[in-house]
């Protein structure tokens, strides 16, 4: 299991700690995992992807995906 690769879409996501958990867990680099979260850098309550630039630094399987308007709105 944790050999084959796996891809998974993470909804609501922002500010990263489920497809953390992932990597960590699986230590697989052909797994590819999207995230998808609300972008408002207006609102300090909207967590966005604020706290992941050193995970996603090292994690290029990691993709962060904005949505149709670039928003994450769902």
């Amino acid at each position: 299991f944790k050999s084959s690769p796996l891809k998974s879409y993470h909804l609501a996501e922002g500010p990263g700690g489920f497809i953390e958990a992932f990597t960590f867990m699986r230590k697989n680099k052909r797994d590819i995992y999207y995230g998808m979260t609300l972008i408002d850098n207006s609102n300090n309550k909207v967590p966005g992807w604020k706290k992941t630039d050193d995970f996603l630094s090292k994690n290029k399987n990691v993709i962060i995906d904005y949505g149709k308007t670039k928003t994450g709105n769902l």
